[in-house]
This record gives C-alpha cells, structure tokens and sequence, in this order.
C-alpha cells in the first residue's frame, strides 16, 4: 500500500480504488456482492486498512483454488 493508506486506520473508495487499481464500480460491486468488508458513518463508507490486505489474500486464494 502507498506510504498514506499504511498510516490510515480507513480507507476512503477512492483510496480502496486506487490500491486496487479499480473503477469505482468495480469495488463497489466488490463490497456488495464479494464481501469486501465496509463500516458505514451514515452515508460515508470506509474500507479498514488491514481487512483489506486480508480479504485481498483470501479472494486471491478462493481465484487460485
């Protein structure tokens, strides 16, 4: 991850789209269908930081498989 999302607890869409280097459709499509995980401050959805270098090995491993 770039030297500002390690320091963030949580990651903003935009930041999530650019460490994965995908659209915005995409990721959301991701936390609404693939369970990329989420936590919701009313309309404002953060991705936390760890989780998703987590969910990032186990999607990839689920492809692998």
């Amino acid at each position: 991850m770039e030297e500002y999302a390690r320091s963030a607890l949580l990651l903003t869409v935009k930041d999530v789209m650019r460490e994965l280097n995908l659209g915005r459709s995409k990721v959301e499509a991701l936390m609404k269908h693939e369970g990329l995980p989420v936590i919701r401050f009313g309309r404002a959805v953060r991705v936390p930081a760890d989780e998703l270098k987590q969910w990032v090995r186990e999607y990839w491993r689920k492809q692998s498989a």
